[in-house]
């Protein structure tokens, strides 16, 4: 299991099952262990690396921001011209820093800005596979991507989510106000003001009667209404009442 960062008197280390210290705090922000490394801020130089279980940086700070490994590819972004690129775990870039933004590769897949401050999808060697066309872009999960294209042409301001497969094409339309990735088959969505969750048809299996919500875990969703907060199940029902 990896080991949680968390934050003592204003620097950052990381703790065992039993809470104690097995890296000591002393990092101005960090990230996540995934495949044995983490990204994180060094003290002295506001620059970001990468640390093994021991502590010590295996990759020096030298990045102007960085996140964690995922599909062995970490996206690094550089000083020199604030782009993002992916390294792998010697530390060699794969894909050279070029984009303005991107994001973590998953099911092969990662979403970057590329022409028109529009996103796409590239593989792990840096090849377009889906054209930049969406106005946001999320990670791959169960096959799905969470993307949001504008209203209308005429106007980029306004846009809605739905979701596409890794061809680029349009599994569920899109119609929602914000939407979220795939876990378990079902994913939250917002429209007109509130949230539900829908299936892997796009059709809505909980009511949109939630002034927010967050991702099921263990069988049940945490919601709330005005001031209230509930679980519920994956058929809507109420499990725990919403109360304060």
């Amino acid at each position: 299991m990896d080991w949680p960062l968390v934050k003592l008197n204003g620097r950052y280390g990381y703790i065992n099952r039993s809470g104690d210290f097995v890296i000591e705090p002393k990092f101005l922000n960090g990230d996540n262990f995934r495949e044995g490394l983490a990204p994180v801020q060094n003290m002295e130089n506001k620059r970001w690396g990468y640390i093994d279980k021991s502590g010590d940086f295996v990759h020096p700070p030298v990045y102007s921001n960085a996140a964690s490994f995922s599909e062995g590819l970490a996206r690094v972004q550089t000083p020199d011209h604030m782009e993002w690129g992916y390294i792998n775990p010697k530390g060699q870039f794969v894909i050279k820093p070029q984009y303005p933004n991107a994001g973590n590769f998953s099911e092969g897949l990662a979403a970057v800005e590329l022409e028109f401050k529009q996103f796409g999808y590239i593989d792990s060697l840096g090849n377009v596979v889906i054209e930049s066309q969406f106005l946001k872009a999320g990670p791959f999960s169960e096959g799905k991507a969470a993307v949001a294209v504008p209203e209308s042409e005429d106007n980029l301001e306004t846009y809605s989510y739905g979701y596409i497969n890794s061809d680029g094409e349009f599994l569920i339309e899109p119609t929602f106000e914000q939407a979220y990735a795939f876990q378990n088959g079902m994913a939250r969505v917002k429209k007109q003001h509130q949230f539900s969750y829908i299936n892997e048809r796009g059709r809505q299996i909980v009511d949109p009667i939630f002034d927010q919500a967050w991702d099921f875990r263990a069988g049940l969703g945490l919601v709330k209404m005005g001031n209230k907060f509930a679980y519920i199940n994956k058929k809507g029902l109420f499990v725990m009442e919403p109360k304060n």
